[in-house]
């Protein structure tokens, strides 16, 4: 495996809220924050399990909790629109995992860019191998926008020393369809397994701009051999997503970079080039 390039860049975006939506039950399905700048038109959620040894297909609606579920993953689809009546960057739509109330967890997906009136499909995966997944049978959505596309926007390249990337390790889980997906090796293995699983990448953060940062996301991008670029995945949303990094502090991230999300260009995976953005 070549050698991964890093590039950080601390940026200044603009945080302007959050969403309205498809509000099933109380902590089912309900939107959190401001529903002036992005709305839930629809969304569905269904469980894909399989037999020992088989691939996983759909089983049911909803949140299955059965033995075929056990090697499987729940699957969250639906769309967004924007109505904040101006184009809108990295909106981060965050899907919370409770029991009776009791959070348990998150996966999160991320449109890019999206222009006033215009919708957008999400699609966010959780896989059986997280430690809550037999336990999740509520959820709640949780919407972040980076920004407004602007002409005032020229100033987001930011500083180059607000944010340091401390580590990181790349990880190969795979396996045989029908069973939960192991590690296989460090690195990009591109085999028949890690089609069955996925590449993560975990790392440290530490904040070293001399004021508390907040809003902080961790793109990767992801590159072929020759250096081609294939897509960007995003930082799983943990600590220094929903509260402020204050200076000097550290904070863990996970990216999972999944098949089943990019099965067109998975095995060309070779590196990766970090971005990493946050707000004062």
């Amino acid at each position: 495996m070549k050698k991964s390039k890093i590039f950080l860049i601390a940026i200044i975006v603009i945080n302007i809220g959050f969403l309205s939506g498809c509000i099933e039950t109380t902590n089912n399905g309900a939107v959190n924050g401001d529903t002036d700048k992005v709305e839930i038109i629809t969304y569905k959620i269904e469980t894909f399990g399989a037999e020992i040894g088989e691939k996983p297909e759909k089983i049911g609606e909803g949140f299955i909790h059965n033995e075929t579920a056990k090697n499987g993953y729940y699957k969250i689809t639906g769309t967004i629109k924007n109505i904040a009546r101006k184009t809108l960057i990295n909106i981060t739509i965050k899907a919370d995992f409770y029991n009776n109330n009791t959070y348990l967890g998150s996966e999160s997906d991320i449109i890019l860019r999206l222009s006033d009136k215009d919708t957008a499909d999400f699609n966010i995966i959780c896989l059986s191998t997280e430690s809550y997944f037999e336990n999740v049978d509520q959820l709640e959505f949780y919407i972040l926008i980076g920004g407004y596309e602007t002409t005032d926007n020229s100033d987001l390249d930011g500083e180059t020393d607000e944010i340091e990337l401390i580590n990181y390790t790349i990880e190969t889980f795979g396996g045989e369809y029908g069973y939960k997906p192991e590690k296989i090796g460090d690195g990009f293995i591109h085999t028949e397994q890690a089609k069955n699983g996925y590449y993560q990448i975990k790392g440290i953060i530490k904040n070293i701009a001399g004021i508390t940062l907040k809003n902080i996301t961790i793109k990767v991008d992801l590159f072929d051999k020759n250096h081609t670029y294939l897509g960007s995945e995003y930082s799983k949303p943990e600590k220094i997503f929903d509260l402020p990094l204050q200076d000097n502090e550290t904070a863990d991230f996970k990216i999972n970079i999944i098949y089943l999300y990019i099965p067109g260009y998975f095995l060309e995976v070779e590196e990766i080039e970090f971005d990493i953005k946050g707000s004062y």
